[in-house]
């Protein structure tokens, strides 16, 4: 009888020194970890499904003790504005109702409220109908973080097998990453896979297993 698979959530660890630092991401790293100094009151950072923009949000959170905010609650966000001066998060922001997110960003702008939003593309991309909303959003300072390098890779591939505590070798590691596609999502989703099939066949993660479930 095969295994049942049930497909909990890994824990994740959102800690700063859990962060990996490459030439990938070097650049949106150093932007959240400075964001005293940002020259706009606002910042748009901009990475692939999986590349760590939740983590660095998180990161951002800790260091301004910045708050998470739903889309959903901007209806009545002059809520937010009364009680501290604390900067805000939209991870991700979706624009789904354009009034209320340019009232809100306008008062962020107006209260110099520092605000972080996340997104998988530029603004230019988003087919805005505002076009107030749509000019100062391009304006925004933005940072990209970048397809993975293999340090990188190597960095995301470990630290995903420690969340599911998973031990394996040298040589698996180095056959995943110069065999796997150079995405984020390639790298969560190959992680879960070989996972589910370590499972189900009751083996560890060696490399004739990785072979065999990738088809390589």
């Amino acid at each position: 009888m095969a295994q049942l698979i049930f497909n909990f959530s890994p824990s994740c660890s959102y800690k700063a020194e859990d962060f990996i630092v490459t030439n990938s991401n070097q650049e949106a790293f150093s932007w959240i970890t400075q964001w005293m100094s940002w020259p706009h009151h606002s910042l748009l950072l901009i990475g692939p499904h999986y590349s760590g923009k939740t983590h660095l949000a998180t990161i951002f959170q800790n260091l301004s003790s910045a708050t998470f905010i739903k889309e959903a609650e901007l209806q009545n966000s002059e809520i937010f504005f009364s009680s501290n001066t604390t900067p805000f998060i939209l991870d991700p922001v979706h624009l789904q109702e354009e009034k209320q997110f340019l009232h809100f960003y306008n008062l962020c702008r107006e209260r110099q409220r520092k605000l972080l939003l996340t997104a998988e593309t530029h603004p230019t991309q988003w087919h805005i109908k505002l076009p107030d909303l749509s000019s100062r959003l391009k304006a925004i300072p933005c940072t990209t973080i970048a397809p993975p390098d293999d340090l990188l890779i190597r960095g995301i591939l470990l630290k995903r097998f420690s969340d599911l505590q998973i031990t394996i070798s040298g040589s698996v590691l180095d056959y995943l990453v110069t065999h796997l596609e150079r995405t984020y999502a390639t790298l969560q989703n190959t992680v879960l896979l070989l996972n589910d099939t370590s499972l189900v066949e009751h083996k560890k993660v060696t490399l004739p297993l990785v072979k065999k479930a990738l088809g390589l």
